[in-house]
């Protein structure tokens, strides 16, 4: 395998996302108290300096910006935002026109980044669980009493379809320009509803609740900071990578991985939580990766090492685009020394397979892996090997990502609004993978209830302790 896949990043989502709910750098532009640097006026001829960047960019680093939306598609999707440019506005009016142009390119690892939070940031705290057709309410982090597992029917007089739909096309999924279930990031969500509805007024919910009663409620918004404060182990989710812990009732383990990053921590958290399953002797392991939107694929190798001794590999090849942005001519003529290079060029990579070596901590044991639609990029190529190389049983939903696909962001900047945005430069061959736009198949469907979420319940993790209880008894 080429060191170029190596170190590869295939991070789809995982640092706009936490960027977007913990940033607390006083320079941060929402920081200023009076006349915040995102509501600054900027003209449009700056304006469409910065669009002439962003397609520069775009076109020189993606391997292949047309493979979804033709040139004669994407033509005049482009000449009507140039259009829409006639008056000075602020970075919200612009990324708002920006952000679903790009997701037009139907590619969910080039994307415009959300905005950092502040602390004394105020949103509007709930979750959303996207059922394919209704917006169900999964999370209340503001105490405002609202009916859990109940559809909302409107937000402000609006259908909740509509808005919904709205906030996808902010973030495109591989292949498609929209990404309905980017809402369900809670750190996402917030940021759209204040971009569509501010953050002093409360937000009007119509619910549809379990019995069948519809009724309007009140969401205020709140800081961050209060957030956090009176919800500690969400605040413990978004700064951790993954966490364990024993079910005794079903004799099973319980891994969570959140994100693949932390490169020393998380192997450190790896070998200690493998050696306490070893010594408590656990006979089931469940490994959640849903919600999972990626990180470092190097780390999905090493946590594979610790649930097989088949060789594997999470990808079957792919290509990367040579390009100014992403390196110079001789870093890359390091990586492929036997082949002629120049700017604007596609390599081909091979990818070989992992020989995993002894591992006395290696789990023995029956293997479960949970996914949802939230999991993406490398999360995605680690659920791909699994499923591949037949690691263990996949439960769940599909996988969000999917398993051909462009990605190995490039974290960029607009020169004058100062927007962020990413951009593929590879492209990703996974295990197994078919370029039929679809992700990662479970091997048991299985997708939350609206009832257990009222209760509290977990309808996937008690599916799958259920089995495991099940196959015991059989």
């Amino acid at each position: 395998m080429t060191n170029i896949f190596k170190t590869t990043i295939l991070t789809l989502i995982g640092c706009a996302l936490y960027t977007a709910t913990t940033s607390a750098d006083p320079k941060t532009p929402n920081q200023e108290p009076n006349q915040p640097d995102y509501a600054k006026p900027i003209t449009p001829e700056k304006l469409k300096e910065d669009l002439d960047f962003l397609f520069k960019t775009i076109k020189e680093v993606h391997p292949n910006i047309y493979a979804y939306t033709s040139k004669e598609e994407f033509k005049p999707i482009r000449a009507e935002l140039y259009s829409r440019i006639d008056r000075p506005m602020n970075c919200r009016e612009f990324y708002k026109l920006v952000a679903p142009m790009v997701s037009e390119i139907k590619n969910g690892h080039t994307y415009m980044w959300p905005f950092s939070f502040g602390g004394k940031d105020k949103v509007f705290p709930i979750a959303l669980h996207w059922d394919r057709e209704n917006a169900i309410l999964a999370a209340d982090y503001g105490a405002n009493k609202l009916p859990l597992g109940g559809t909302i029917l409107a937000f402000n007089g609006e259908h909740a379809s509509k808005i919904i739909q709205k906030f996808g096309r902010y973030h495109a999924a591989e292949g498609k320009n929209a990404n309905l279930r980017m809402v369900e990031h809670h750190a996402f969500l917030w940021f759209w509803l204040k971009l569509e509805y501010g953050q002093t007024n409360p937000l009007v919910l119509k619910i549809k609740t379990l019995d069948a009663k519809i009724k309007d409620y009140l969401v205020k918004p709140k800081t961050l900071q209060e957030i956090y404060k009176a919800n500690p182990d969400l605040n413990k989710r978004r700064a951790a990578f993954g966490s364990y812990r024993y079910i005794p009732e079903y004799e099973t383990g319980l891994l969570a991985i959140s994100c693949f990053t932390s490169d020393a921590e998380f192997r450190k958290f790896l070998e200690d939580t493998f050696g306490k399953i070893k010594k408590d002797k656990v006979p089931s392991l469940i490994v959640d990766i849903r919600k999972n939107p990626g990180g470092n694929s190097v780390l999905g190798d090493v946590l594979l090492d610790y649930l097989t001794d088949k060789p594997f590999r999470q990808f079957e090849g792919g290509e990367v685009k040579i390009s100014r942005q992403a390196g110079n001519l001789r870093q890359f003529q390091r990586e492929f020394p036997d082949r002629k290079l120049e700017i604007g060029c596609l390599v081909p990579i091979e990818v070989s397979f992992e020989q995993p070596k002894y591992n006395p901590l290696r789990f023995q044991g029956r293997k479960f892996v949970l996914i949802d639609g939230r999991v993406y990029s490398s999360a995605n190529s680690f659920a791909s090997a699994i499923k591949c190389f037949d690691i263990a049983t996949l439960i769940g939903e599909e996988t969000g990502g999917t398993t051909t696909c462009y990605g190995d962001c490039l974290h960029l900047e607009l020169p004058n609004s100062g927007l962020k945005f990413d951009v593929a430069h590879k492209y990703f061959v996974e295990a197994g993978g078919k370029p039929d736009g679809r992700g990662v198949l479970p091997d048991y469907e299985v997708e939350q209830e609206p009832e257990d979420t009222a209760k509290g319940v977990d309808t996937v993790l008690q599916f799958t302790l259920n089995l495991i209880k099940d196959s015991k008894s059989n």
